[in-house]
């Protein structure tokens, strides 16, 4: 999605400059895709090797408390023993018994295969940050004229420096882009909000992934034709507001980008291009709904949501118009909040049996 946006941003306000850079930046695909396989693996071993370093390193909202203090908890679980605490004793057993159960490889497979994944993610960013930054550092040293030789040796230096010899990821742009494909970027208001269920655990069931809901929502924002409206609260808004030099250098800093001209043109295409794509895919979705090929969430009344269920239809879903076939896109940010809130208005428009504005703050 992320070199779309670009190329289609950059399409639409005619910036030829800026295409011509990005199809250097998402270029060399077969390339990217072995550097991607090699540090998946790579990742994956680790992770396997040592889960509880890839915990540390890993996405925040699977991190988990780890056993730094074993000896000296070992050691105090002893004195609890001598003096009778059989209370301590017995939560110390448990507690050590959990931590093995949770890093045995085998209950932990879905969660090290995801942190490969990541490290694929993160392979495909380092390698588009780094042909961006050969390209600038080319184009402002020779005004363009150079060989396919120099760009391709000085993007491979630059790949070759964004890990360090843990395998740890140094370049920002990339862990910024990675983070937000991972819908893991960090907010105050998370942290914040964390920091209360862990005084409050009993809460915990009740806001499972609260990182993950507010980037997922952040990231679908910059998806909607409306995310350039309003307050400027949201990055695609500030990105696509900003003018002033300072403003311009805090967007930058914080996408992890340089502080170019070029960096910020591209950054602004992207963004551009998500508006786009999200007005393209809201036009489609709402014809497609209209034609009955596209659910939403269904009604608000639940008892009528599952009788339209038991009559066989399916929420979050749409229809393959070849098969006929009705396929969940349940999960698939950030289409999923796009999709279904559009064929949730249309279904809603089109009900004769109740009164919209008498309902409108239960729809909605």
């Amino acid at each position: 999605i992320k070199p779309i946006s670009v190329f289609t941003g950059a399409f639409v306000t005619g910036d030829v400059a800026t295409f011509k850079r990005a199809m250097y930046t998402y270029g060399g695909i077969s390339e990217n895709i072995k550097r991607g396989l090699r540090v998946m693996g790579d990742d994956w071993r680790r992770a396997n090797s040592n889960p509880q370093l890839a915990v540390k390193r890993g996405r925040k909202d699977f991190k988990m408390a780890d056993m730094e203090k074993f000896q000296a908890q070992e050691t105090l679980s002893e004195t609890w023993r001598r003096e009778g605490l059989d209370g301590k004793v017995a939560m110390w057993n448990i507690g050590k018994a959990l931590t093995f159960w949770n890093n045995w490889s085998i209950n932990r497979w879905g969660i090290n295969a995801l942190y490969g994944l990541d490290g694929f993610t993160k392979s495909l960013n380092a390698s588009g940050s780094s042909r961006a930054r050969a390209y600038d550092a080319l184009m402002e040293a020779t005004n363009g004229s150079f060989s396919k030789a120099d760009f391709v040796d000085l993007q491979t230096n630059l790949y070759n420096q964004a890990f360090d010899s843990n395998g740890l990821l140094r370049d920002s742009a990339a862990e910024f882009a990675t983070k937000e494909i991972a819908l893991n970027i960090d907010y105050g208001i998370v942290d914040k909000f964390e920091s209360f269920l862990n005084h409050v655990p009993a809460a915990k069931p009740l806001f499972m992934f609260p990182r993950t809901g507010i980037n997922a929502l952040e990231l679908t924002w910059s998806f909607s034709p409306a995310s350039n409206l309003g307050p400027a609260i949201t990055r695609a808004r500030r990105t696509l507001a900003a003018e002033s030099v300072e403003e311009i250098a805090e967007i930058l800093a914080e996408h992890g980008l340089e502080n170019t001209p070029e960096a910020f043109k591209a950054l602004q295409s992207e963004y551009i291009g998500r508006q786009v794509m999200g007005t393209t895919v809201v036009m489609g979705a709402g014809i497609w709904a209209l034609e009955g090929n596209l659910t939403g969430n269904g009604p608000q009344d639940d008892a009528e949501r599952r009788r339209m269920i038991a009559m066989g239809w399916q929420p979050l879903s749409l229809k393959n118009p070849i098969t006929g076939k009705w396929h969940s896109y349940q999960g698939f940010e950030p289409f999923e909040s796009i999709l279904s809130l559009t064929a949730d208005i249309i279904y809603q428009a089109d009900r004769v049996d109740q009164s919209i504005t008498e309902d409108m703050l239960r729809k909605v």
